[in-house]
């Protein structure tokens, strides 16, 4: 994570939390990388197949990057083709993605409604201007090559 920021980080942008390097975050920390002008989660992990659990924790990542209301851009990086398919093409629905942390399902359900899928939530969450429904830029997913070194 730490050369993919590096890298990332505009001339005027500066981290305001320390970044979390660990599995899971601190309640303190929600996010992996927090500057003064983006949020960002890292998803390293290589999807090899039978990836639910990686699956559900992407689409959870996304649903509170998307649903963060702080201004700031917010950027989801993953390694491989793997992820963003998913993440694009997914009739898979929240209920099934976030049945295991519910609070992150009362968060989608608030922001985006019941009967939102993955890909229709990278769609939304692309095109919203309003503050509740941020905008992830032009790229929402991005993937980061596999030796971490170059901006994509």
């Amino acid at each position: 994570m730490a050369q993919p920021a590096g890298h990332q980080l505009g001339d005027e942008e500066r981290i305001t939390v320390c970044p979390s390097l660990g599995a899971g975050n601190d309640p303190s920390r929600p996010y992996d990388l927090e500057t003064d002008q983006r949020i960002a989660e890292f998803k390293l992990a290589r999807w090899r197949g039978a990836d639910a659990m990686r699956k559900r924790q992407t689409f959870n990542d996304l649903v509170m990057l998307a649903a963060d209301t702080s201004g700031r851009r917010a950027e989801l990086f993953v390694i491989g083709p793997e992820p963003c398919r998913f993440l694009t093409t997914s009739t898979s629905t929240a209920a099934w993605a976030l049945d295991r942390t519910p609070g992150a399902l009362r968060t989608f359900t608030t922001v985006f409604g019941a009967s939102v899928t993955g890909a229709s939530l990278c769609g939304r969450a692309a095109a919203a201007s309003d503050s509740r429904r941020r905008r992830l830029g032009a790229r929402p997913v991005r993937a980061v090559r596999d030796d971490l070194q170059s901006r994509v």
